[in-house]
């Protein structure tokens, strides 16, 4: 760019791997990732994702194997502000992330023609660094420090894809979650006020050695079938219900370097989202073209919004002003797609809304919230020159 400005990202994955034997084999791979955007020496955001994975796949049979990982990931951000000016120079550092460190085990079983099974654990621990902000002035400096959260979550799944005949195929599964905000930090507590309305701090619990703070539990089913109507015409549904423990506070519609993320809490419950589908494909016999039609409706619960003027960045009491609602969201999505000869693609078209309901908002009344896109159209298309291009 022109100037002192700068922007540039990189990304850096590694993978490796090592049989043991015919039925054991270690794999090993990692990520980083790094953004980088800055303004005339005076303003630097740095953010991007680290990972590291070991996996070991073991081969108890043909037909069933068990796949094991280990793994550890990372989101960070910096901030950075410089400014000069008759009291001097100063400088202004930012800096939040993320760590979740984890364990997860899937077994798959090809049981017969019919029957495909899937099953394992999950289990993953969170250190939540929400910020730390530091002024520096001449020779002095002052800085604000977020209190760390940690949780940790516990899930076990099982699914069987199921061939019921030569035209229906039905998919089921049932996952159990257990979230856990955990202690070893200070848990505030506040007093219900009216709505729209910063809540007031009632007292402050001091909680040592990760011991629970709150305990969250919930069943998450899921099934889809899919149809034969008549050769090459597919129907399809499904249902899927989802938690959330992990909330996005940002007054932006797409996402920024400065977004916070938080953890439930004792005073945040995890968002739950039930989600259905129904749709049609079909694959013209004379033409290599897909066509498919889906429409889709989504009713979500503890969803978060901000009271008026809501201090959001380097906030300790962020809690206090957040509100609770509600939300629904449904559409429309068409799509022709080629996947075959030498140019492919796909063109997309998705009519949807997106709205909330939230006491204190809009008169407690359903808004359009801040990621509605009634109308959206992509179109992607890859010419390929030859065999080797």
């Amino acid at each position: 760019m022109k100037g002192d400005n700068s922007m540039y990202f990189y990304d850096v994955t590694a993978k490796g791997n090592v049989q043991l034997n015919e039925n054991n084999t270690l794999y090993l791979s990692g990520y980083l990732g790094r953004d980088v955007l800055g303004f005339n020496n005076q303003a630097n955001f740095k953010w991007g994702n680290s990972t590291a994975t070991l996996r070991w796949n073991h081969l108890f049979t043909r037909r069933l194997f068990l796949n094991t990982s280990l793994y550890y990931s990372k989101y960070d951000y910096r901030l950075k502000f410089n400014s000069t000016g008759a009291g001097g120079d100063q400088q202004y550092d930012w800096v939040s992330n993320i760590q979740t460190t984890g364990l997860k085990s899937s077994l798959t079983w090809f049981i017969n023609s019919q029957h495909q099974f899937k099953g394992g654990i999950n289990l993953a621990y969170f250190n939540f660094y929400p910020g730390k902000g530091v002024l520096t002035s001449n020779s002095s400096s002052n800085d604000i420090t977020l209190l760390r959260r940690y949780g940790s979550e516990s899930a076990l799944y099982a699914e069987d894809t199921w061939k019921v005949s030569h035209a229906l195929t039905v998919q089921a599964g049932l996952r159990f979650t257990q979230y856990n905000y955990l202690g070893n930090t200070t848990v505030y507590y506040f007093r219900d006020t009216a709505a729209n309305v910063s809540k007031s701090l009632d007292h402050t619990r001091e909680l040592g050695n990760g011991k629970p703070v709150s305990t969250y539990n919930y069943a998450e089913p899921r099934i889809s079938l899919r149809y034969e109507l008549e050769k090459n015409t597919f129907f399809k549904a499904g249902y899927s219900r989802s938690t959330q423990f992990l909330h996005l506070l940002s007054n932006t519609a797409s996402p920024t370097p400065v977004d916070l993320y938080f953890p439930s809490t004792n005073n945040i419950k995890p968002s739950i989202t039930d989600q259905y589908s129904v749709g049609v494909v079909t694959i013209p016999s004379l033409l290599p073209l897909e066509f498919s039609a889906e429409a889709f409706y989504k009713k979500m619960d503890n969803l978060l919004d901000y009271i008026d003027n809501a201090n959001l960045q380097l906030n300790e009491l962020v809690e206090a002003d957040l509100l609770t609602g509600k939300g629904k969201s449904y559409g429309l999505e068409l799509e022709v797609r080629k996947e075959a000869g030498r140019w492919q693609g796909s063109v997309n078209y998705t009519w949807s809304r997106s709205l909330r309901k939230t006491p204190g908002i809009s008169k407690d009344e359903w808004y359009l919230s801040r990621y509605d896109r009634t109308n959206v159209i992509n179109a992607t298309a890859v010419y390929t020159l030859n065999k080797k291009w």
